[in-house]
């Protein structure tokens, strides 16, 4: 639903400015349905929202937009370009009477105005889970799910993201519970430190953020719980796989460990399996390992 297909829709409070005076093809892009730039640049911009106005800088070429949002989340090249004056930026405004619009589903309607939005970041991005104990008298197996990693009222100001990062992750613990209890309280916390030095936070940043957030997991509890030892139960030898899936608009990344699995099931039946197990049967992790 990242252009708001699908849920109920109600009137939405939200307008480009100057909507007439934009060229005809900025207009069309803005109403494109697979238009992904401008709703993330609007995340971006509400973080920087003054008196229901935010502005959002747009790269034209040839009287159309190529680029939407501050500099430090363009493509390699355009701010040389821009400082050589062969392509131009211009600014686009947008009135926000209702900061509970859900920018990622915003579809403008011929005038500017917003068609319409969800209630809330639950209707764009649905999620659900199920537990099953299996033949342990115990659940061993824990999950996480953060529609809207950023969006705890605890956090302080300078500890938020723009809204639209989503956070799943499933750890299945093995011989106790306590390895997968530490990833459920620490492994999206370091995903989240680690992305908020990352400046563009592009698909490449989710990815490194995964990646560092992992080994920050695992060195801690190395260090917390095996190598100091836990009070309450100093000889625990639990540990746990772990798989998680990090979603912002259309780019989504997956990172694991141990025989966790993603599949994706796409529309017509196809399904992609999109990890590979991290044990000794399969032969290019033996050969990794080595």
């Amino acid at each position: 639903g990242a252009n708001g297909r699908g849920g109920n829709r109600r009137p939405g409070k939200m307008v480009v400015e100057g909507w007439a005076q934009l060229s005809d093809k900025t207009r069309a892009d803005l109403r494109h349905p697979k238009n992904e730039g401008f709703p993330l640049a609007l995340q971006e911009a509400k973080r920087h929202i003054h008196k229901g106005i935010v502005d959002i800088p747009m790269v034209m070429r040839d009287g159309g937009p190529i680029q939407y949002g501050r500099p430090e989340s363009w493509a390699p090249g355009l701010a040389r370009l821009v400082m050589d004056e062969i392509l131009q930026v211009k600014p686009l405004r947008v009135r926000i009477t209702d900061d509970t619009l859900g920018p990622d589903a915003a579809v403008l309607l011929p005038d500017g105005s917003v068609d319409g939005h969800f209630g809330g970041y639950d209707s764009v991005l649905g999620c659900a889970y199920s537990s099953i104990r299996g033949g342990c008298s115990y659940q061993e197996d824990r999950c996480v799910l953060f529609r809207d990693l950023f969006s705890d009222p605890s956090l302080s100001p300078a500890q938020r993201l723009e809204p639209g990062i989503s956070f799943f992750g499933v750890y299945d613990g093995h011989l106790g519970s306590q390895t997968s209890e530490y990833l459920v309280s620490h492994l999206h916390a370091n995903f989240a430190a680690e992305l908020r030095h990352k400046k563009g936070r592009t698909p490449g940043d989710l990815k490194a953020a995964v990646r560092a957030a992992f080994k920050r997991t695992d060195e801690a509890f190395w260090e917390e719980w095996v190598k100091e030892g836990n009070k309450q139960n100093p000889k625990h030898n639990s540990g746990s796989a772990a798989v998680v899936v990090v979603i912002r608009g259309r780019d989504m990344v997956v990172g694991h460990v141990g025989d966790c699995r993603v599949v994706l099931s796409r529309a017509g039946g196809d399904v992609v399996e999109l990890t590979v197990d991290h044990t000794f049967e399969n032969e290019r992790e033996v050969e990794r390992v080595k």
